[in-house]
């Protein structure tokens, strides 16, 4: 793991391959609870959660491989809930959602294999907006479904295909708290797209290619404090920064 400015400047790494602890095997996500100055990390190949200082020291890991409660099969996303102190885990090969306290005792869980409503193929991103409501990226049914903090489904939108609010395997999905928008990285299409809270589609950016604004298999997405947008742009090996309104604004890393 590598943690980096906001201008791309690297800091600190830590980590290196194999099943030990703050060892990681296709770690997929992370999360940063700024209460207790630590990262959660989904260590997908591991099939658990591990917690780190800023500096990279191991606090707690919890999970093993498995369908119980508190188990995980690749799990690939992981959100810190700081006002309600929660840690909600996208569990992707159970295909559900978990919820765990801060120190990883499990709360409650929800969803199961299917394309009913708050059912999940494969899904792949979690998102939370002031009020509470939780938005999944249900990547294999190609949707973002919401819910309360408990799990009680509200709606869905999103079908397969390429057009406007349409999806191909959506992945990290992020709210933007000043506007009050969600953002989906379209990780089949090489864009990204921008909806009210409800569903509404606004506006979308990106194709596939290797130039500025451009994404090859986009899988992540994080906003920053000061209104800007992050996409992990896989398949270039990099990470784009831009406005809220998808305007580009710099790039860093690459192969």
């Amino acid at each position: 793991m590598q943690r980096l400015t906001g201008t791309g400047n690297f800091v600190i790494e830590w980590g290196g391959e194999g099943p030990g602890a703050a060892q990681f095997l296709e770690p997929a996500g992370a999360a940063f609870d700024s209460e207790h100055r630590s990262f959660y990390v989904a260590d997908a190949g591991n099939h658990r959660i591990q917690q780190f200082t800023t500096t990279g020291a191991l606090v707690i890991e919890w999970g093993s491989e498995g369908s119980g409660e508190g188990q995980f099969i690749s799990p690939s996303a992981v959100f810190v809930d700081e006002d309600r102190k929660f840690v909600y885990v996208v569990d992707t090969g159970n295909h559900r959602v978990q919820k765990f306290t801060s120190l990883g005792i499990f709360l409650d869980q929800w969803g199961s294999e299917g394309s009913g409503n708050g059912q999940f193929q494969d899904p792949g991103g979690i998102a939370r907006d002031d009020d509470g409501f939780v938005y999944i990226s249900d990547t294999g049914n190609h949707r973002v479904q919401k819910f309360t903090s408990s799990g009680l489904y509200q709606r869905q939108w999103g079908i397969q295909g390429d057009g406007e609010g349409q999806f191909q395997s959506p992945g990290g999905i992020v709210y933007e708290q000043s506007e009050d928008r969600i953002y989906v990285v379209d990780t089949g299409n090489h864009r990204v797209q921008k909806f009210l809270t409800g569903g509404t589609f606004l506006r979308e950016w990106g194709t596939e290619g290797s130039g500025e604004g451009q994404f090859r298999d986009p899988a992540g997405i994080a906003v920053d404090q000061a209104e800007f947008i992050f996409v992990a742009d896989t398949g270039n090996h990099r990470v784009q920064e831009f406005s809220l309104d998808g305007e580009f604004r710099a790039e860093f890393g690459g192969s």
